[in-house]
């Protein structure tokens, strides 16, 4: 894998380019024992070798010990601060498999907001976690025939685990039973979707709500239940990820793709993206493009 990086005033931004053109990629010989605050547009899964390896995600410290899972999201800052050589496999992924099918907007409700798996914690999935994170690294030097299929299904493999442990203490107890809570959390994901999907348009909680045949109050409490996040703040989360994929098309100002993304005014568009990404619009844009 190439990387080329780009500086910006406070944190690098790292453009990988996997090889082949697949849309995973896995490093353990080149894995950095240290390596500065950066971000990417890039899914990233720690697999720790040895004990006491440290990293940084959006300003929190990790201490992995052998056999702990650490996620990195695209558009987190994160740096590896101390790490021994080959101590950690690595495997990156393009973001827009994260969104392949429509039910994984809901899957990244449950997750975005998660990191670290630690091997001996109960009900942990980090073993299983491992073990496909090795049979990329496997697949990807031996180059197998139909590699980036392969690649992918355990990523999928590696994102469903991680989902399920999440949502084990995520997801809300149910006193209405299996099937309505069934029903209730498949309305929710359909939320999702919907949401998703519509971004840029004026979403009302009524209206989506109505789409997924809940009641107002039903469908507010057990969004937030389900999702860890207000309406408001997940369709303004769907909206800054609808203007990054905009950012690409330079012909495009900032203003034109704070409304074509569902803000209101440039004001609140520039409000919600640096609490989420922690730069302004502009400044992402710019890291984002070549030099």
């Amino acid at each position: 894998m190439k990387s080329d990086m780009q500086t910006g005033n406070r944190f690098f931004y790292e453009n990988p380019q996997f090889d082949y053109n697949y849309s995973v990629n896995a490093s353990w010989e080149n894995s950095p024992s240290s390596f500065p605050t950066h971000w990417h547009n890039f899914g990233e899964i720690v697999c720790a070798a040895s004990d006491n390896s440290v990293f940084e995600i959006q300003g929190k410290t990790y201490t992995l010990q052998n056999g702990d899972i650490l996620f990195t999201w695209p558009g987190e800052l994160h740096s590896t601060v101390q790490a021994a050589p080959h101590s950690h496999l690595i495997v990156q992924y393009y973001n827009n498999l994260l969104n392949t099918f429509s039910d994984m907007n809901f899957l990244q409700s449950q997750v975005l907001s998660r990191h670290h798996v630690p091997h001996d914690a109960q009900n942990s999935p980090a073993n299983e976690i491992s073990r496909y994170m090795y049979e990329i690294r496997d697949v990807f030097h031996k180059k197998v025939p139909m590699v980036n299929t392969r690649m992918c299904l355990s990523l999928y493999h590696i994102l469903l685990l991680f989902y399920d442990y999440c949502s084990a203490d995520t997801m809300p107890a149910s006193s209405e039973g299996g099937t309505l809570h069934i029903k209730t959390q498949q309305a929710i994901a359909n939320a999702c979707c919907y949401i998703s999907e519509h971004c840029e348009q004026d979403l009302s909680l009524d209206d989506v709500a109505d789409y997924v045949g809940l009641s107002k109050f039903h469908f507010s409490r057990s969004f937030r239940e389900y999702t860890q996040s207000s309406f408001s703040d997940y369709v303004a989360k769907q909206r800054i990820q609808q203007a990054i994929l905009l950012f690409e098309n330079r012909d495009i100002s900032i203003a034109e793709i704070a409304f074509q993304s569902g803000f209101g005014s440039i004001a609140s568009f520039n409000r919600c993206f640096k609490k989420t990404k922690n730069c302004t619009p502009s400044e992402y844009r710019a890291l984002m493009m070549n030099p």
